[in-house]
């Protein structure tokens, strides 16, 4: 019997689209590419404390920027500069065209035969650059301000 993902069918048929063995060496890289962009948004929030004085400020101020982020995709997809997101690298309900390497992992694993990661090359400099940034730049924020 084949292992893999099982397409269940309403006559209780099941159908495999992949075999585990193909699948399985995918996930785990699909699941870690994950962390650099979340990373660079938690970065990104700590930018936004630094920012401004009071908690709840700086949470809306980082919501703002992640749903700013997101939508920006959609620009940036038609002028070409998604792949400088870190938004581009992770899943997003906001947007009808997904780029992400998780999404890539889904489409190679329902069988599609066009399944590709158009971001690869950029997919960890790019978050990692969003991290550095926005952490530097929130330490110098932080250094300056006045403490009572």
């Amino acid at each position: 019997a084949r292992v893999g993902l099982e397409l269940g069918q309403d006559d209780g048929l099941s159908a495999v689209l992949m075999p585990a063995d193909e699948v399985r060496p995918l996930l785990l890289p699909a699941l870690v590419s994950l962390a650099l962009p979340m990373l660079a948004y938690g970065a990104i929030g700590l930018l936004c404390g630094a920012l401004v004085r009071r908690a709840m400020w700086a949470l809306a101020t980082a919501l703002g920027a992640v749903l700013v982020l997101d939508l920006a995709r959609a620009l940036g997809g038609t002028l070409g500069f998604e792949r400088f997101l870190p938004s581009a690298y992770l899943p997003s309900q906001l947007l009808p065209r997904e780029t992400s390497q998780l999404e890539f992992f889904k489409e190679f694993a329902l069988g599609s035969a066009d399944a590709t990661f158009h971001l690869d090359g950029t997919a960890v400099i790019v978050p990692l650059a969003w991290t550095v940034l926005a952490t530097l730049l929130a330490a110098v924020l932080v250094s300056r301000r006045r403490v009572p």
